[in-house]
């Protein structure tokens, strides 16, 4: 098999602390279209379109970038078209995975670097392929809680003290299709 663009994800950093004497970070935002349109079409290409137009443009995305934009929670997507495939949200304020209902056709969910402690509803995304929640706060994965879709998934730089083989053994069974762990190749037991 050939490589594909899951195979060259990049490694997503965690956030650095800030410094003593630093200006205070801005304050959190909340998902918009005015956010997305910013992110996907920077200000100048907006500048002179009409709400519908902008709209427009938003509902045609495919990849939605929303990374390093200070949002405490996952919301409002439902303005997004069907046909987003690309989800990126990583290093923000995030606490909890929720709303994502209307993104089914997600095939890629970035929620590194966030402040997120436990995984949950996304079993609502039957097509995911790869999941990055690498550096948030999660001690613990369940069976069942990760799409059995998944073909790479990202952990790396969690806690997860409740993790030990046999668990992610566990874990790995309701995965039928997951290549690789945290870049590491997964045995499929032939």
């Amino acid at each position: 098999e050939g490589e594909n663009e899951y195979d060259s994800l990049e490694y997503i950093a965690p956030l650095p602390e800030q410094e003593e004497g630093e200006k205070p970070p801005p304050p959190p935002q909340k998902i918009s279209m005015k956010l997305i349109a910013r992110r996907a079409f920077g200000e100048e290409a907006l500048a002179g379109l009409s709400a519908d137009e902008v709209a427009e443009r938003v509902l045609a995305l495919q990849h939605v970038r929303l990374d390093d934009e200070r949002v405490e929670r996952i919301d409002n997507l439902e303005m997004l078209g069907s046909g987003v495939t690309h989800l990126f949200l990583q290093r923000n304020l995030i606490s909890a995975v929720e709303n994502l209902e209307s993104m089914r056709g997600i095939q890629l969910l970035c929620l590194a670097s966030n402040k997120i402690t436990e995984l949950g509803n996304l079993l609502c995304l039957p097509a995911l392929k790869a999941l990055d929640v690498g550096y948030n706060l999660i001690e613990r994965v369940a069976p069942g809680q990760v799409p059995p879709s998944v073909l790479y998934l990202t952990t790396d730089g969690n806690p997860l003290g409740e993790m030990d083989k046999g668990r992610w053994d566990e874990v790995f069974e309701g995965l039928p299709l997951l290549r690789t762990h945290d870049c590491v190749d997964v045995d499929d037991g032939g």
